[in-house]
């Protein structure tokens, strides 16, 4: 492990540099998905290198959404219109009370739909919780299976799984934005293509995970392969492969240790966003988040600060 010295101004700097943007772009996704409102003006008050790349990231955003709520109010777009750009299968669509249409916020559109139709439209038993369908020349949307459409739509275990959900999706929404217009955000360093492929999908899972308070835990390409599709990679690139399955085991244990550190300080996990934000490569990431969790760990931890609240003043005692 990397040795990070500790210079007290310009790591508390760079925490509160890091609380600031984590929290400023933690507030931007979850306001798109519907969750608490985002102030934009704070932007000014960002470190200038962020405040650049988090206005690229807005104005980019909200360019393709203004653009898809104005094709969708074109075509009188409804939920079914919504599906069958995605899927082309109309006929399975024709009981409408099996999905809904829901905007987010503006130009953020989300349908939520019967899990035994969607199986139908996927050809598949198994769904994550959330997903987004990324459509070619049409409209970006977000796809939540329900059980019931009558019985677990309000119900309150629902509503904690769309907290959790919908601001990880809208977040990969951005994302797939950024990659159209060839953004900057979404460049890499990594000169091999599988490696440089691998790392932008763990960076891109990792700032989804950290804008919607999920796990501190990430994957790329090769985690989601099937065992032929593996074992052809491997043999065919066995070197890549073993690098790529390596420096995700040290990423993820390192998450896992930073995790912890995270909560002894009683941080927020959104101050690791500014750090993968700025990586560009499989190893800056890797000291990014080393070097953060150095700052963190200097930091008094809360049973620390607690007892010290608790402790009497000198002379006093307790009865």
């Amino acid at each position: 492990m990397e040795n990070f010295e500790v210079h007290e101004n310009g790591n508390l700097e760079y925490l509160e540099s890091s609380k600031k943007v984590g929290e400023f772009y933690f507030d931007y996704i979850n306001s798109l998905a519907g969750y608490g409102n985002f102030d934009e003006s704070l932007l000014d008050s960002m470190p200038e290198e962020s405040r650049e790349t988090l206005k690229l990231i807005i104005n980019n955003s909200r360019k393709y959404f203004e653009a898809g709520r104005v094709l969708k109010e074109h075509f009188n777009m409804g939920a079914k219109e919504f599906l069958v750009q995605a899927f082309g299968e109309d006929d399975i669509l024709e009981d409408e009370s099996k999905y809904n249409l829901q905007e987010l916020s503006e130009g953020v559109y989300c349908v939520f739909i019967d899990i035994d139709v969607l199986k139908k439209l996927y050809k598949t038993e198994f769904f994550p919780q959330a997903m987004v369908a990324k459509v070619k020349e049409g409209i970006p949307f977000i796809i939540m299976p329900v059980s019931s459409m009558k019985n677990s739509s309000d119900s309150d275990f629902f509503e904690v799984r769309k907290k959790e959900n919908l601001p990880h999706e809208t977040n990969h929404i951005i994302w797939h934005f950024l990659k159209l217009e060839g953004s900057s955000v979404v460049e890499s360093t990594e000169d091999n293509d599988d490696i440089n492929k691998n790392f932008l999908m763990f960076k891109e899972e990792l700032i989804c995970q950290l804008s919607s308070n999920g796990m501190l835990h990430s994957y790329s390409y090769l985690s989601r392969m099937n065992d032929k599709q593996r074992n052809e990679f491997k043999e065919q690139k066995p070197k890549i492969f073993d690098y790529i399955y390596e420096i995700m085991d040290i990423l993820n244990g390192c998450l896992r240790l930073i995790s912890k550190s995270i909560e002894r300080a009683g941080l927020r996990k959104d101050i690791l966003i500014l750090p993968v934000l700025k990586s560009k490569s499989f190893d800056e990431l890797h000291r990014n988040l080393l070097e953060i969790k150095v700052i963190i760990d200097s930091q008094p931890s809360i049973k620390t600060v607690d007892e010290k609240k608790s402790e009497a003043p000198p002379g006093w005692g307790f009865a």
